[in-house]
């Protein structure tokens, strides 16, 4: 778990504040050029020396359901086709990373990074929507090698 700065602390526990929390939205994907950086506020962000574009977007959290795999609801404005046509380049999920920072302090992570692969994405005129899901780690084989002669021939 990461700790937050006296300075968020300090703004999360007052009755009222000049702080402001931005959300950050990274995708990426080894066939895209660049990755995606887009922060929810009215003006652009940089971040560690990247720029985060002033973009809408809304992540709606899941359910505490202890049987299944938790499955966050992304939706972004379709206001600029790039996104559209980003996502019918690709030939595999990206992977979507979303942190938040203090408009006062950019560079430091306050929450996250939360790193998920986007799935099931569907696009009409006004928004894009998916699901982000994190990897199933709970149904991966363990240990991930068979130890046979093919694979580890020092043992036997």
């Amino acid at each position: 778990m990461r700790q937050q700065s006296a300075a968020a602390v300090n703004a999360m526990l007052s009755q009222e504040t000049e702080e402001v929390f931005l959300s950050c939205l990274r995708i990426e994907h080894h066939e895209l050029p660049e990755s995606l950086c887009f922060v929810n506020s009215r003006e652009n962000l940089t971040h560690n020396g990247e720029q985060y574009f002033a973009f809408p977007f809304r992540i709606d959290l899941p359910d505490d359901d202890a049987e299944s795999m938790p499955e966050i609801s992304l939706t972004i404005d379709n206001v600029d086709r790039q996104i559209v046509e980003t996502l019918r380049e690709i030939s595999s999920p990206p992977t979507v990373s979303h942190f938040v920072v203090m408009a006062s302090a950019p560079d430091q992570i306050e929450a996250g990074p939360f790193d998920m692969a986007l799935r099931e994405a569907d696009y009409n005129s006004t928004t894009v929507t998916g699901k982000l899901v994190w990897e199933d780690f709970l149904n991966q084989k363990y240990p991930a090698h068979d130890y046979a002669p093919a694979n580890f021939p020092g043992l036997f």
